[in-house]
């Protein structure tokens, strides 16, 4: 056996098929165990060493994810070596799901659960409802308690606009407080660990104000579970400016408020202040913003 380089491109399934970037793919070994796992690029292409053998080759299993994509071939790949004259090239095809309630009034949250050594996990989540209390004459039962198929992928349907509470058995056991968004579908994991993605600024960046002049700033900041945060969110960000001596900051509860202090270049900076949640990847929309002042 030799390790060979094996190329996945994955793209939709239309007539002008669309390549498909982070789409995560896991290979498995036949018996169940992750050889390792790979996400596409722009270019829908995933390039992932794997052991091979002589014709026909080593089987693995390939499981795709992409939220809101469903996926079909290949469900295995062989992997030969030496390669043939084209590589150990496969193509994979996605579509859009269409995995949505019939009922306008609910959200449906989906996603994969994952032990800790990334396999599937057969995982149940116990989620109590707190409001509303009587949709359309209907009372509400409280109590929901959905378990994951065998590739742990999780599928629930809650009231728009709802407030849960949520528990992972066999987790940390915490309870979390879940605020579901306005919207037909969203992953289960921005559900249950939101944290801020996303800040935009009005007026738009570059901010430029005058020696002695003050700037009204109003961010608006959005969690990944949908919510618009209240003004400035001081609960969830920090907000600084990196030299002080240029520009001053004041924060108010809806306006950050900028005084040029002497012609210079800067940065506005949103730091999340909740380190509890860690996620891969991490990335933060607009955490910085360019203050010029002349």
């Amino acid at each position: 056996m030799a390790l060979e380089t094996t190329r996945l491109l994955i793209q939709t399934t239309d007539v002008v098929p669309l390549l498909l970037d982070l789409v995560t793919a896991r290979f498995y070994t036949m018996a169940g165990v992750l050889a390792t796992t790979g996400i596409s690029s722009v270019d829908g292409i995933i390039d992932v060493l794997l052991d091979g053998a002589i014709d026909p080759g080593t089987q693995y299993i390939v499981r795709l994810y992409r939220f809101g994509y469903s996926f079909s071939s290949p469900s295995s790949i062989y992997v030969i070596s030496p390669p043939p004259g084209a590589g150990n090239n496969f193509k994979a095809y996605g579509t859009t799901s269409s995995s949505i309630p019939s009922d306008s009034r609910l959200c449906r949250a989906q996603g994969y659960l994952r032990d800790a050594h990334g396999d599937a996990w057969q995982g149940k989540i116990r989620f109590s409802l707190l409001k509303p209390d009587i949709v359309d004459g209907a009372i509400l039962s409280r109590e929901i308690t959905i378990s994951a198929d065998t590739y742990g992928y999780f599928l629930v349907d809650l009231f728009r606009t709802g407030e849960y509470t949520a528990m992972i058995e066999g987790a940390s056991g915490d309870e979390r407080n879940v605020f579901v968004p306005d919207q037909p579908t969203i992953p289960i994991a921005d559900l249950l660990y939101p944290i801020v993605i996303s800040v935009t600024y009005s007026p738009v960046a570059p901010l430029a104000l005058t020696v002695g002049g003050t700037l009204e700033v109003t961010p608006t900041v959005l969690a990944s579970d949908g919510r618009t945060l209240a003004g400035a969110a001081s609960q969830d960000l920090s907000w600084s400016v990196d030299d002080a001596t240029i520009a001053y900051l004041t924060i108010g509860s809806d306006i950050l408020t900028l005084q040029g202090l002497k012609a210079g270049s800067t940065t506005l900076r949103a730091t999340r202040l909740d380190d509890t949640i860690t996620r891969i990847p991490d990335t933060l929309t607009g955490e910085t913003a360019v203050i010029n002042v002349t």
